[in-house]
């Protein structure tokens, strides 16, 4: 019985644990695709709903499929759209109720890439379509499975839309504005031997995020348009630097990606370039940071871990920092698939992840998941902290020593500090007592006096078969 009581208390240390998570609890998830191996994976939300896009294969070819989920990730409806050849996306973006969606497609008549857009309401009726062509190779991505960059942006003034333009080896960078009914309003190319990764817009003001080379040398670059497509700045940073995604906010601007292909950045900058701050992060094999959103005066980022063995990518994680560059928390989601290049959004509390997985033999899908925000790392999300009454902020709400997480694992009410202390009382008080007990009767059996060296033997043996005999 004696060992039966201390694997109970030692199942109750561990199964209430002194920090059950990382930032962001995961709720649910669903895995979109074919037998074949698909593409991408792009995510927006309302609010109430989840709008996902993908390129799904069948016969060699790719279409775009667009699907709606609701809160709990069931399905309300799945539409495709291609015309049978090889059709990709490259952004979601939703704006007064329209999902608007980009990406390129193969033009069989010139025989090269074309950008294209999608304008599709809330019932899955695809309202309007538009392509763009410079008579060059047209594309929004170099690298076909994985990228997630974020190309697309819908606001109130307008649809904008970049992309990177190819014609033998020499690439551009390829701005965008549309109207909201798919109308080109005006376009505008820069610089040879470059490429587009990301757009922003605040106020009047769009910000373009790519890669320029000069020689073998690559480094990050963000052009500054007003809303006409006139640029105004160029800020250029350090080499080593490859941007993915940006943000900005009070007009400074926030960047994610990665230095070498080792560590994950994000970095603060003016509009001169003058660098603020940095947060670097490290770990396997290397690090990326893909995607960036700021919600609620604080950044949020999402990216992979590569480790030795499994390729391409097999974690992922999601952080959040402060506009100071301070790190709140950092959560990894890894199992047996390989993910990689996640792509967020963000809805009350609710991180909503995409990208592409690849599970054990098992060809490439599309992930979607639900991870819900844990601010106080204490196993409660915020939105159920919110349900309960007590404070997502603080990890004990009643200031009782025993986390909000732990007292509703264990049944026990996380805002009366009295509660918790007479439960683990009567839980552990039992057990405890029993072993003690033990201890003390095995004690008095080996503190049995000798009278003689034979005796002592005889004792020996004796008090052995009375231990033996002893039933606590």
């Amino acid at each position: 019985m004696i060992i039966a009581d201390t694997l109970f208390l030692a199942f109750i240390m561990i199964v209430i644990p002194a920090h059950p998570s990382d930032g962001v609890i995961i709720a649910w998830e669903k895995i979109m695709g074919t037998s074949e191996d698909d593409y991408y994976g792009y995510v927006a939300s309302d609010g109430k709903y989840i709008y996902v896009v993908g390129g799904k294969s069948r016969d060699s070819n790719t279409n775009i499929f667009v699907a709606k989920l609701d809160a709990n990730g069931n399905k309300v409806w799945q539409i495709e759209w291609g015309y049978g050849g090889l059709e990709l996306p490259s952004g979601i973006s939703i704006y007064n109720n329209i999902i608007y969606v980009s990406g390129w497609i193969y033009n069989s008549t010139k025989w090269s890439y074309d950008i294209f857009m999608l304008g599709i309401d809330t019932n899955g009726n695809i309202i309007w379509q538009s392509t763009w062509d410079s008579n060059l190779n047209d594309m929004m991505t170099h690298d076909l499975y994985w990228a997630a960059d974020r190309n697309i942006y819908a606001c109130d003034k307008g649809i904008f839309v970049v992309g990177t333009t190819e014609h033998y080896g020499i690439t551009k960078i390829a701005v965008l504005r549309y109207s909201h009914s798919g109308e080109l309003i005006w376009e505008t190319t820069w610089r040879d031997y470059s490429k587009a990764t990301s757009i922003y817009v605040d106020q009047d003001r769009i910000y373009v995020l790519g890669i320029t080379s000069s020689g073998y040398n690559k480094h990050t670059v963000v052009l500054i348009y007003n809303l006409n497509g006139t640029l105004t700045h160029t800020i250029e940073y350090e080499k080593r630097f490859i941007g993915k995604g940006i943000v900005v906010y009070n007009g400074e601007i926030f960047l994610c990606g990665h230095k070498g292909e080792t560590t994950a950045i994000i970095l603060k900058s003016d509009t001169k370039g003058n660098i603020g701050w940095i947060y670097s992060y490290s770990e396997g094999d290397g690090c990326i940071a893909n995607d960036i959103l700021i919600h609620k005066k604080s950044l949020y980022i999402a990216g992979d871990i590569e480790r030795s063995g499994l390729s391409p990518h097999p974690e992922i994680f999601i952080a959040k920092i402060t506009l100071h560059g301070k790190k709140v928390w950092l959560a990894k989601i890894k199992d047996d698939d390989q993910r990689s290049n996640p792509h967020i959004s963000i809805s009350n509390s609710h991180i909503y992840t995409s990208g592409r997985i690849v599970r054990l033999e098992s060809s490439g899908d599309i992930f979607i998941t639900d991870l819900q925000i844990d601010d106080d790392l204490d196993g409660l999300s915020n939105i159920k902290e919110k349900e309960l009454g007590t404070d997502p902020y603080n990890r004990d709400t009643d200031g009782d020593m025993f986390w909000d997480g732990t007292e509703t694992f264990i049944h026990s009410d996380p805002k009366n500090k009295y509660t918790p202390l007479a439960y683990f009382i009567a839980i552990i008080i039992p057990p405890l007592t029993n072993i003690i007990i033990c201890l003390i009767k095995n004690y008095k059996h080996d503190q049995t006096p000798a009278r003689t060296k034979k005796s002592n033997i005889l004792r020996k043996n004796s008090t052995n078969k009375a231990i033996k005999n002893i039933e606590c």
